[in-house]
């Protein structure tokens, strides 16, 4: 069965949370170190000294926000480590290698399968028990987003996020076409299908076309290479990427070959070989980026509201949901926090890490500086955000797919879900054939369908490799 049902909330909370709606390698092998046996968790905390701790992450300063809670609630002093996404996970993998990273640990979703086998993440499962954590309350079956063989590996911060459009309403006003688009709180919202962004993006192109600086329908990067948004589309259309659904290192067949995922793929790499979409390889650079610069009428990324915040921007801005195919899909997994299994400080580390997920405060926090729905008690802050305002608009599009979240619940109902991450085997490998296969596409050296075809082949022998 290709979906999974989220755990089943009470009737009561049900309720509740549904009237909030209506008003988010090089790994080196290293054999396991035994796990520790969890402390029980310490009341009087605050009696003691404080423990240090390190966090590591690449969203810079904003983990200041809730820090400060966490700390207090755990007795714990944390020194952040922020690297840039660029360089975030390479460092990681040589500093698990090394022994010298960090204890509590931020890992992408896409980057899952390369450190999840490593034997360098310490299971949360026992320390779930003593924090009293609910698996009713997490956004979705906590196994399934974040283990491994059985074994909880990290936990979700947030409900994972959709691709959704980020509005350049002032161009968009300027080409006449603000009215066409699905926004939150419309009765059409969510149901632009592709031919709709396709026709978009032709009557964009036609409208700028007299403007004096070229502007592009959609800016790149994730309309432009393999990433999990295009893994939405792929899913969108009936595709898959794996022979099995819920991959968990048993994968052997790589099916992005198949005639739905060839269709979906052709069909977003044609956007951009139609000149809708801004390539830099083709067009050059833009100080800023073609977003930001105000060149680009949508940018295709994540939900939330620190990727282009609205005030750094010489523009009004306004969101839609990322079009579909034949169906809406959604991605389970987020940026997870993981545990480092050779910390020194291993019971506070679980502490401020479970802490950080399951605590009141924190996830109010959390959501009124991101936009982003926590993965616990994932409905309980929406209501408390001001009916109308940028972050319940945000928050409700990242929501709108999620059954018993959503306040479009016959939308949400129908989408599927899927994993965001790229497999167990051959994660790395993956990423970097399907890359180099996208981007021969892109510039027209290659047809996509034959480009990718030849990236699965190659991907499957190398999962026949590693099997």
């Amino acid at each position: 069965m290709k979906r999974t049902k989220r755990f089943n909330v009470s009737r009561r909370e049900f309720l509740k949370w549904s009237a909030l709606a209506g008003t988010s390698v090089m790994i080196a092998s290293c054999a396991p170190t035994p796990a520790a046996e969890p402390a029980a968790a310490d009341s009087s905390a605050a009696a003691s000294e404080a423990t240090p701790i390190r966090f590591s992450t690449w969203w810079g300063t904003f983990w200041n926000d809730y820090a400060p809670i966490i700390e207090e609630k755990t007795n714990t002093k944390a020194t952040l480590e922020s690297t840039p996404w660029s360089e975030y996970h390479d460092k990681l993998k040589l500093q698990l290698a090394g022994g010298t990273a960090a204890d509590v640990i931020m890992v992408a979703n896409v980057f899952q399968g390369d450190f999840w086998t490593s034997n360098q993440l310490h299971p949360f499962d026992d320390y779930l028990v003593i924090h009293n954590f609910d698996d009713s309350k997490y956004y979705w079956n906590p196994v399934e987003v974040g283990g491994y063989r059985g074994e909880i590996l990290g936990l979700d911060q947030y409900v994972a996020h959709p691709c959704i459009f980020h509005v350049n309403k002032s161009l968009t006003d300027e080409m006449g076409l603000t009215d066409t688009l699905p926004e939150f709180g419309d009765d059409n919202f969510d149901e632009w299908q592709i031919d709709d962004l396709v026709a978009f993006c032709e009557a964009a192109s036609e409208a700028g076309a007299g403007m004096e600086d070229q502007v592009w329908p959609i800016a790149g990067p994730l309309m432009s290479g393999w990433s999990y948004c295009t893994k939405h589309f792929v899913y969108g259309n009936g595709g898959q990427q794996f022979d099995t659904w819920w991959y968990e290192g048993d994968e052997t067949t790589c099916l992005l070959d198949s005639e739905e995922s060839l269709e979906a793929i052709s069909k977003v790499i044609d956007l951009t070989l139609q000149g809708h979409t801004y390539l830099e390889a083709v067009a050059g650079p833009i100080e800023g980026g073609t977003y930001r610069a105000g060149r680009a009428a949508l940018a295709l990324a994540p939900v939330g509201l620190t990727l282009f915040p609205s005030a750094s921007l010489e523009f009004e801005k306004t969101y839609i949901h990322a079009p579909w195919f034949k169906q809406r899909a959604i991605h389970t997994t987020g940026d997870f926090l993981t545990v480092n299994r050779s910390s020194k400080v291993l019971d506070a580390a679980m502490d401020y890490a479970i802490t950080q997920i399951i605590d009141e405060d924190v996830g109010r926090q959390f959501v009124r500086t991101s936009g982003l729905s926590p993965a616990y008690n994932s409905g309980l802050y929406y209501g408390e955000l001001e009916e109308g305002s940028e972050i319940q608009a945000v928050a409700g599009i990242h929501l709108s797919r999620w059954e018993g979240f959503s306040a479009y619940p016959e939308q949400a109902e129908a989408s599927i879900h899927y994993p965001g991450h790229d497999g167990f085997k051959a994660a790395a490998y993956l990423r970097d054939t399907l890359r180099t296969a996208f981007e021969a596409a892109l510039i027209g050296e290659r047809d996509a369908g034959e480009a990718v075809t030849e990236a699965v082949a190659d991907i499957n022998a190398e999962l026949e490799a590693k099997s």
